[in-house]
């Protein structure tokens, strides 16, 4: 059980619930809550919801807070200990997707007799957001950790604004047909894992 809870603190776990539990607490206690996004007059908005901030939200930060806080010496531990490593990274980066499904059931729940499509074509952006904050954070740093998955989310909410039937809304959730790309999402997770594992989760720049 030490071993257990020093892992935990290792990777700074009970912050990263905290963090998590609180925006899915947002998305429930505010379902209705979204931002409409429009940079071209004449073009249907595109609505960005609760759910959606608050996966962002948890994608840019969760993989800062969750990042291993000890010395190199990790980098000597054996493969199963890397092994666990990943698997906790794996969890940091679909942990996103928690304040979308509390945000879903809560609407599916609810007396407002609303009709959604299935969630898991939602959950592809969260997951790909977690890789990309990973993915950053291992190679690039705390910074680009935060900002990257910022644009990208913003890039595809303006391109799919602008061109509704663009790529970006044939690779991502829509509004009244959500779907993923999950040949992408998993492309992307698998290589966020495959470079975690050898740095032992560890940032490239901690380790200079």
């Amino acid at each position: 059980m030490n071993t257990v809870n020093g892992f935990l603190h290792v990777r700074n776990a009970y912050v990263g619930a905290l963090f998590l539990a609180a925006l899915s607490i947002l998305s429930l206690s505010f379902p209705m809550t979204y931002i409409g996004v429009s940079v071209k007059a004449g073009f249907p908005a595109r609505a960005v919801g609760i759910a959606e901030i608050c996966a962002l939200i948890a994608a840019s930060f969760l993989p800062t807070f969750t990042k291993p806080h000890f010395n190199k010496a990790e980098l000597k531990a054996p493969p199963t200990r890397r092994a666990i490593h990943s698997i906790f990274t794996a969890l940091v980066i679909i942990s996103p997707c928690l304040p979308a499904i509390t945000w879903y059931l809560r609407i599916k729940w609810s007396e407002l007799g609303y009709q959604l499509p299935g969630i898991i074509g939602f959950l592809g952006t969260p997951i790909i957001l977690g890789s990309l904050s990973m993915l950053a954070l291992l190679l690039a740093g705390r910074a680009a950790s935060i900002v990257i998955p910022t644009l990208v989310f913003s890039t595809i909410v303006v391109t799919q604004h602008l061109f509704p039937a663009g790529i970006t809304a044939q690779l991502f959730a829509t509004a009244k047909n959500w779907h993923s790309s999950w040949l992408l999402v998993s492309a992307l997770f698998i290589i966020t894992l495959l470079v975690s594992y050898p740095l032992a989760s560890i940032p490239y720049q901690q380790q200079r």
